[in-house]
C-alpha cells in the first residue's frame, strides 16, 4: 500500500488545475484535496505509518506532500461526523439549561451522565441536577435535597471532573454574580434506588478553598488542570493544578509566552496536552486563538493552524475525536448590528470544526443535524459516543436568550476515528 500511495501521488500531480475550483470552495490546499477522493482507501496504520516516516533533509518536497496527503485523509474523514437529536424519555418540564456540567459516574458496566446545576429560564441557577441513561436515553430528574442535601449554592458556569472514583465540582459563579471560591468532592456507591437510575453520592467541602467561574478543567493523570475563568472580577489567564488525593490545589509556573487572559473558552485534553480555544475578553471581544499547554513541562505554545479557522466566539463545546484531533461545536459569536437587543447582538453558531494537530489544520466539517446552540454547552463522552447537552439561542428581536434541553449524539464512523 506504501508503493500504492506514491504511484498515486505521482498521477494525482497532474490532475491539480482540474479541481482547483473545488479546493477553494473548502479553502483547503491542492494537494489535499484532490487526493480526497481516494485518501480513505487507504487504511489507517498506512497512514499513520507514512505520516511518521523521517524523511530528514534530503528531500523537503516529500515532507510536504506527506502532510498534505494526511490532510486529504483527514478531510475525507471528518466529512462523515454528523449530530443525531436525542430523543429522551422522562424528560421534565424544567430540562432547558446553559452553563450546566456533565460528567460519567458509575460503574462499568453502569455508566450514567450526571448533569449537574446550571442556568435555566431568565438566567435562574439551580442546584439540582439529572441523570442521562446512555443505554436507554431516559432522563431521571435529582432534587438538591437528594443530590447533596441541599448545602450547595445555585450556580452555573462551573466544571465537574472524574478522578479515579471522585467527582470533583469546581467553583462556577453565583446568583450575585460572584466566582464561588469552593471545590465540592463526591463519590458514590454502586447502588441504584429502587430500579432507578440514580446513584447515591457522598458530599464534602474540599479544602484549600479555591474556584473560579467560566474555566475549563481538563483530568490529566490523578489530577485536574484548571485554566482561565473569571478569579474575583477579572478574567485571568492562570494554569493551576487541583489534586483531589492530596487536597490540595497549586498554582503552576508555566514557560513560554502565556494566552490573553480570558473566560468561557472550551479546551480539550490529549496526550498530556491541554488544548484551548477561543473565549471571551470582557466586555466585548471574542477570540478564537488556539494554545497548547505541554503538562510535561508546563510549556505554552500558541498554534497556527492552516486552513479556515473558526470565527470568534466563546462558549462552545469541544472534545477529542482521536489522538492530535479535536472537535469544536457552536458557541456564541458577534453579529454586525448596532442594535440594543440580546437576540439582535448574538449570533449563535451550529457548525462543526475540526482541528487536525497532525498536519496542523483546522478542516470544516459537512456537518448535519446540528442545530444553533450558543451558551455552554455540556459534553459527555462513553465509549465511543459523544454527547452534546443543553445551551442557549438568541432569536432576532429578543432581549433574553432562550434556553434548551437538546442532547444530540455525534456519529463518528468506527472507520473513520479510533480511541474515542
Amino acid at each position: 500500500q506504501v508503493v500504492r500511495f506514491f504511484v498515486m501521488s505521482y498521477a494525482v500531480a497532474s490532475c491539480v488545475p482540474l479541481v482547483l475550483p473545488y479546493l477553494e470552495h473548502r479553502g483547503l490546499g491542492a494537494a489535499t484535496c484532490c487526493s480526497q477522493h481516494w485518501a480513505s482507501c487507504v487504511t489507517d496504520d498506512v497512514w499513520r505509518d507514512l505520516f511518521s516516516l523521517d524523511f530528514g533533509h534530503a528531500d523537503g518536497a516529500v515532507a510536504r506532500w506527506r502532510t498534505q496527503y494526511w490532510r486529504a485523509h483527514a478531510v475525507a474523514r471528518t466529512d462523515a461526523l454528523a449530530m443525531e437529536p436525542i430523543l429522551a424519555t422522562g424528560v421534565p418540564d424544567t430540562f432547558r439549561f446553559s452553563g450546566a456540567a456533565a460528567a460519567v459516574v458509575g460503574p462499568s458496566e453502569g455508566r450514567v451522565i450526571l448533569i449537574l446545576f446550571g442556568a435555566t429560564d431568565n438566567y435562574a441557577f439551580t442546584n439540582s441536577g439529572y441523570v442521562l441513561d446512555p443505554r436507554t436515553h431516559a432522563i431521571t430528574p435529582i432534587s438538591a435535597l437528594d443530590l447533596h442535601k441541599g448545602r450547595m449554592q445555585k450556580r452555573w458556569l462551573h466544571t465537574a471532573s472524574v478522578v479515579g472514583e471522585q467527582l470533583l465540582v469546581i467553583g462556577g459563579q453565583s446568583e450575585l454574580g460572584e466566582p464561588m471560591q469552593e471545590i465540592w468532592s463526591a463519590g458514590w456507591v454502586s447502588e441504584w434506588s429502587s430500579g432507578k437510575v440514580v446513584p447515591f453520592f457522598q458530599w464534602h467541602r474540599a479544602s484549600p478553598k479555591f474556584g473560579c467561574a467560566g474555566h475549563t478543567a481538563s483530568v490529566v493523570g490523578d489530577e485536574v488542570v484548571l485554566f482561565g475563568g473569571l478569579d474575583g472580577r477579572e478574567e485571568s489567564n492562570l494554569v493551576h493544578s487541583v489534586s483531589p488525593l492530596q487536597q490540595s490545589v497549586q498554582r503552576i509556573s508555566t514557560r513560554g509566552a502565556p494566552p490573553s487572559p480570558r473566560w468561557c473558552h472550551t479546551s480539550a485534553v490529549g496526550g498530556g496536552s491541554v488544548v484551548v480555544f477561543g473565549g471571551w475578553q470582557r466586555p466585548s471581544v471574542f477570540l478564537n486563538d488556539t494554545w497548547v499547554l505541554d503538562t510535561s513541562s508546563w510549556q505554552w505554545s500558541e498554534m497556527a493552524p492552516a486552513g479556515v479557522r473558526p470565527c470568534p466566539r466563546t462558549q462552545s463545546a469541544m472534545w477529542q475525536l482521536e489522538e492530535g484531533m479535536f472537535c469544536i461545536f457552536g458557541g456564541a459569536a458577534h453579529n454586525t448590528t448596532d442594535s440594543a437587543l440580546y437576540g439582535d447582538r448574538v449570533l449563535d453558531m451550529d457548525d462543526m470544526h475540526v482541528l487536525d494537530m497532525h498536519a496542523c489544520t483546522w478542516i470544516p466539517c459537512l456537518s448535519k443535524n446540528t442545530k444553533q446552540r450558543g451558551g455552554v454547552n455540556a459534553v459527555a463522552t462513553v465509549g465511543k459516543e459523544v454527547y452534546v447537552i443543553g445551551g442557549m439561542h438568541s432569536d432576532a428581536g429578543a432581549d433574553m436568550p432562550t434556553f434548551v434541553g437538546d442532547i444530540s449524539l455525534v456519529h463518528t464512523p468506527p472507520a473513520a476515528w479510533r480511541g474515542l
